[in-house]
């Protein structure tokens, strides 16, 4: 876990019903809070995960079939500064009135051009023990050098990546 105290806290707001606009540049570690994330939500917790990059096409599909969508599930937006349709935010604050469903957005960028009723949480940045433990868990030895290495990186979570691969 990267940010256990971030992602637990995250996880605890998400449980509570909270609607989330998660803001972080490019390779400060969005898409590894999401993989982190999914451990410390219960297992029985639907997610569904909808990376507008890669699959922008779902969301209009998913929101079409909006009767059928039913809580308690967790609804997760990867990319949502992607998004091109302002159509689609209509449809998608209609999901607000469904109970035990969460909203999890994550974006490089604040996203004022399409307002969606949402908390904006920044992804705090890596603090050093956070990136020496995830090194230590590795078999990586964490010595300053390498962490000041880390945390000097434009991208930092992408530099961690790096350095962890095979």
């Amino acid at each position: 876990m990267l940010r256990p105290e971030f992602t637990s806290d995250l996880a605890n707001k998400l449980m509570d019903g909270a609607w989330i606009n998660l803001i972080s540049a490019h390779g400060q570690g969005r898409r590894r809070t999401l993989a982190d994330l999914r451990r410390h939500l219960p297992a029985s917790l639907p997610v569904v995960l909808i990376d507008l990059k890669l699959h922008a096409e779902q969301l209009p599909v998913l929101l079409s079939r909006q009767s059928a969508i039913t809580g308690p599930m967790l609804l997760v937006i990867h990319n949502f500064h992607l998004l091109q349709n302002p159509d689609l935010i209509g449809q998608l604050q209609e999901l607000k009135k469904i109970h035990g469903l969460s909203l999890l957005v994550t974006s490089e960028v604040k996203c004022d051009h399409f307002p969606l009723d949402t908390e904006d949480l920044m992804l705090p940045p890596l603090q050093r023990t956070e990136i020496a433990n995830e090194l230590q868990r590795r078999g990586i030895d964490a010595d300053s050098a390498l962490i000041e290495q880390i945390i000097r990186a434009d991208m930092p979570c992408s530099e961690l990546e790096k350095i962890m691969a095979p």
